[in-house]
């Protein structure tokens, strides 16, 4: 206990000398350290708060519409899986739900396919696949492409469109079931919302998906 005492204690003592001898070069190292930050800081606002977007910046938001639709699959996979921890998957559900522009377009679709259009009218398949009965459900998306790219839809909103195939998985402790490939689309959006960043809260360009179909 003495011996951590006295760690603490020299470190405390370090960061006092530290700051004393602070001489005229350091403080114009830390001048040149701040206003960088606000250029940085600047051109972000300058960036993110336009009105409109660059030909550029849309282009990556639909690489991201893209990576978040292959995302969506892999939280589903998650939040409809008994056997992970209730906590991650109470995550998982909330990810999905910060990634649409509805939460019933976040989680009704697919619970929707599992419940009704697919596992349940499955009669041949030993009528052991039902909702109570389902250990995990997973869903691969692949093939994602962009068929409509983004495109101004009112102030400060540009909607796009990408299709995808979504294979889904169902897992009960007898047997595991393949319910197949769909081809779908989903609409997307970059839109302003308001983020915090730093001490400020700034409406900023960001990409949610939308119905999927």
């Amino acid at each position: 206990m003495r011996k951590s005492y006295y760690i603490l204690m020299a470190i405390l003592t370090w960061f006092i000398l530290s700051s004393k001898s602070c001489g005229p070069e350091e403080e114009k190292i830390a001048g040149r350290e701040k206003a960088d930050l606000e250029q940085s800081r600047e051109r972000i606002r300058t960036e993110f708060e336009a009105d409109i977007l660059s030909e550029q910046s849309l282009r990556a938001f639909e690489i991201n519409a893209k990576q978040k639709i292959v995302d969506y699959g892999d939280y589903l996979g998650i939040a409809f899986n008994k056997n992970l921890d209730t906590a991650l998957r109470a995550e998982a559900g909330r990810m999905i739900k910060s990634m649409f522009t509805s939460e019933d377009i976040a989680s009704n679709r697919h619970m929707s396919l599992i419940t009704t259009n697919r596992a349940l009218n499955i009669k041949h398949i030993a009528g052991q696949h039902n909702v109570s009965g389902l250990q995990s459900i997973s869903f691969k998306i692949e093939h994602v492409r962009i068929t409509e790219p983004l495109r101004p839809a009112g102030e400060s909103c540009y909607t796009g469109k990408l299709n995808f195939s979504c294979t889904t998985v169902t897992i009960t402790e007898q047997d595991t079931v393949n319910l197949g490939k769909e081809n779908l689309s989903a609409l997307f959006y970059a839109r302003k919302l308001p983020k915090a960043f730093g001490n400020d809260t700034l409406l900023m360009w960001s990409v949610l998906l939308g119905e999927i179909r």
